[in-house]
């Protein structure tokens, strides 16, 4: 087995925040007194400030499981010994930008700006495509204004779609 969870965790997660998910845009907001004179004054937005910054910790959604490879590389492709392998494989989700950060032990294996619905089966599967796969099959197609073009979605959500929406939805419940 590669590496131990706590430690592959810490890793992904510094690494991910810090550089490997893609900066995105933060609204903040300028407030002012409407009159300064009166005791009743009340706050007005004065005007949206846009800056570029990257997540924070409590900003991201986090999976974690492990994953069998057939080789010792754990899917990071290149020279391997042909020995089954196990390592913990971490999914890292901005929340405002849903960009994914996928490492493999405690290594980045890519980054998925816009995740498409057979990247998060996979997910639900616990068995994610290896580096050399895993990134042209996982995006979203992008549209001309660079905004992604979610794929159709079926009736019905698959099961593992259904899972990670109860996951996602317990996760916001337990914030509130």
């Amino acid at each position: 087995m590669s590496g131990d969870p706590v430690s592959t965790l810490a890793y992904a997660l510094h690494h991910a925040c810090c550089v490997a998910l893609p900066e995105f845009d933060h609204v903040t907001h300028t407030w002012v007194d409407e009159t300064a004179a009166s005791l009743n004054a009340r706050k007005v937005r004065d005007q949206d400030n846009i800056t570029k910054r990257r997540p924070e910790f409590y900003e991201v959604n986090v999976t974690v499981f492990q994953q069998g490879w057939s080789n010792t590389a754990c899917g990071h492709g290149g020279i391997a010994g042909q020995a089954f392998t196990s390592a913990y494989t971490v999914v890292v989700e901005c929340k405002h930008s849903q960009a994914c950060a996928v490492y493999f032990g405690p290594r980045l294996a890519y980054v998925v700006k816009h995740p498409n619905t057979e990247f998060w089966e996979d997910v639900g599967h616990f068995q994610l495509r290896g580096k050399g796969e895993g990134l042209g099959r996982y995006s979203r197609l992008a549209d001309y204004s660079g905004a992604a073009v979610s794929p159709p979605l079926p009736a019905q959500l698959t099961q593992s779609e259904a899972v990670h929406h109860q996951m996602v939805g317990r996760k916001k419940r337990s914030k509130s």
